[in-house]
């Protein structure tokens, strides 16, 4: 993420506040004048809150995203094992906000074979989203790794692989 832009400190407080009305307030202000180094801070109160309101509200905020910039972003987010716990919302908000993530098909299929049925789920709606934008040979690179993951999976997630693999095919 970009290091040099300086934060609006007031945005940065209402963010980590925990106060859902704070909150809200600050990612309504992110909407109109925000930037990509916002984003760490957002991902980080998306993993820390136990509200279920701010939860709502940030991963209704990340769905909507529609600057390119913030692409990389979500990819080292989902390659951080820190937000593991968050990992269905991160690429739930790939999938729902619309941005090309099709340099990326190989951090999708990680997480698609690695990560939960909840996951896989959420990584197939992605690549559902991207087919069409993926190199046939990123395509059949995708395939390989998932089929040769198939014996490790569960039923319902082979079920899920092997539609993803006929959509990619």
């Amino acid at each position: 993420m970009t290091k040099n832009i300086k934060l609006n400190q007031d945005i940065v407080a209402e963010l980590k506040s925990g106060n859902p009305v704070k909150v809200s307030s600050a990612l309504g202000r992110l909407r109109t004048d925000g930037n990509v180094a916002y984003l760490s801070i957002i991902f980080d109160e998306l993993l820390e809150t136990v509200d279920d309101v701010i939860r709502k509200n940030i991963s209704g905020f990340l769905n909507d995203l529609k600057d390119q910039q913030v692409v990389d972003s979500f990819i080292e987010a989902i390659h951080d094992q820190k937000y593991q716990a968050v990992l269905p919302l991160l690429i739930s908000a790939c999938w729902q906000n619309g941005l090309d993530f099709s340099d990326h098909a190989e951090t999708f299929a990680g997480a698609f074979i690695k990560g939960s049925f909840i996951v896989s789920i959420e990584a197939f709606s992605v690549f559902d989203n991207m087919v069409d934008s993926i190199s046939l040979a990123e395509r059949n690179s995708v395939c390989m790794k998932l089929k040769s993951a198939l014996p490790e999976m569960e039923i319902e997630k082979q079920k899920l692989a092997r539609e993803l693999i006929s959509l990619l095919s």
